[in-house]
């Protein structure tokens, strides 16, 4: 399967999404905040990223922005998943680069059907290299 970067601030739902990654297949590392996911992706350059928009220290916008100035990263698929789902919080996501975004709350299928979808495009990129 893949490697899989969880970015989160509340323990709970990265412990969540850990271990509904890790049942599903995935090799998954995870970071409490921006700064540490910002380590963990250079660190390990994992085949997609899975990140909450609103974090201290280093918030998701500027963690993707970050992440996609950087030539190890950039090509990293962003999925986003954030409690706030306002269509303005969705376009500024994509405008920093992200790939994905689902609504907190959403359900295991949904975040799945996500990971699979852009794991998917990031083997068809990879391959055409």
């Amino acid at each position: 399967m893949a490697s899989i970067l969880v970015i989160d601030d509340t323990a709970d739902i990265l412990e969540l999404l850990t271990r509904q990654l890790r049942y599903a297949g995935h090799t998954v590392i995870s970071a409490s905040n921006g700064i540490e996911g910002l380590a963990q992706a250079r660190a390990h350059t994992p085949n997609l990223i899975v990140m909450d928009l609103f974090m201290p220290m280093l918030s998701g916008l500027e963690l993707i922005e970050q992440l996609k100035a950087d030539p190890r990263c950039a090509d990293l698929p962003i999925l986003v998943i954030s409690g706030r789902s306002l269509a303005e919080t969705k376009q500024q996501a994509r405008a920093a680069g992200c790939d994905a975004f689902i609504s907190k709350p959403f359900t295991m299928v949904e975040l799945l059907t996500a990971v699979d979808a852009l794991i998917g495009v990031a083997k068809v990129l990879a391959s055409s290299c």
